[in-house]
């Protein structure tokens, strides 16, 4: 666990006592948990973790290597929330040469581009990818309408003060190996 927060709350921990002195990953995962007390969820508005196509600090895929900002699907260092410029990304009709934004992405991972659509679960941890109806190294075993969020526009401010009770929310994305 590298950390837990409330939802809607007023305290957070950051649980990297073996890696205080990774300046990156305690920069990330506060940012992670106070994400949490401003009403943000692994999914932006939900609790579905790791979508390509929700670039926030609040995903576990881009927690540690930051937000994608070349659209091949991989963190590039960049900490941030969601803008939410993403497009819904439907895992029972993928178009691979679209990819996220344009970058083409072998979500099926067979080696090359396929023309036309593919069915495929692929909100999984470092682009693994499953079939529908597969857990594998998947948030879940289901294929569905993936969606970005605005992040900055969702942030609640004001916590419990709109009558909001706080949820405990406990983050166990693994710290990667230095």
């Amino acid at each position: 666990s590298s950390g837990v927060a409330y939802i809607n709350g007023d305290a957070f921990f950051v649980t990297l006592y073996q890696y205080w002195d990774w300046d990156e990953g305690v920069a990330n995962t506060l940012m992670h948990e106070i994400g949490h007390n401003f009403g943000l969820r692994h999914g932006g508005n939900e609790n579905r973790n790791r979508k390509p196509n929700y670039n926030s600090v609040m995903n576990y895929n881009n927690q540690f290597p930051g937000v994608d900002v070349d659209c091949d699907g991989f963190g590039d260092g960049i900490l941030d929330y969601s803008r939410g410029f993403n497009p819904d990304l439907n895992e029972s009709a993928l178009i691979e040469a679209d990819g996220i934004c344009g970058v083409p992405i072998d979500w099926n991972e067979n080696g090359s581009i396929d023309a036309g659509t593919i069915t495929r679960n692929i909100n999984c941890s470092n682009l693994n990818t499953t079939n529908c109806g597969s857990f594998g190294a998947c948030d879940d075993d289901s294929c569905n309408i993936l969606q970005d969020q605005n992040d900055w526009n969702a942030m609640n401010f004001l916590g419990q003060s709109r009558g909001i009770q706080p949820v405990l929310i406990e983050c166990d994305n693994p710290v990667p190996i230095r």
